[in-house]
């Protein structure tokens, strides 16, 4: 629940105008990971990056799709490539070593630790 809320986070300080994004991350509360891979992937195909963010949280815990950390490295580059800051910060650190302590320190940031 702590990485829900810590992905919800993330992607709440972004551009909301994308109802996709929204949407997105009011699906993982519930938790319907379908629905949260409907919206993320329509907002990241969008070139909304926060959408692709979330896809690669999807890809990194195997939730509605395979376990892919090459595909969530990916997701993590384009949304770099759009400009997003914390897309970049994760990009650079994206390999299987460093995704389990991305989602640690992200708690972290999350519960201000």
């Amino acid at each position: 629940m702590r990485k829900i809320l810590c992905l919800a986070a993330l992607l709440w300080g972004a551009n909301l105008a994308a109802g996709d994004v929204e949407d997105g991350i009011e699906a993982l509360h519930i938790p319907d990971y379908h629905q949260a891979h409907v919206h993320f992937e329509k907002a990241c195909d969008e070139n909304i990056a926060k959408g692709c963010i979330g896809m690669a949280n999807l890809y990194e815990y195997g939730r509605d799709v395979e376990k892919n950390f090459e595909k969530a490295k990916e997701l993590l580059k384009k949304a770099c490539d759009l400009g997003d800051k914390k897309g970049c910060e994760f990009y650079e650190h994206a390999d299987e070593k460093h995704m389990a302590e991305m989602a640690k320190e992200s708690e972290a940031a999350v519960e201000g630790k």
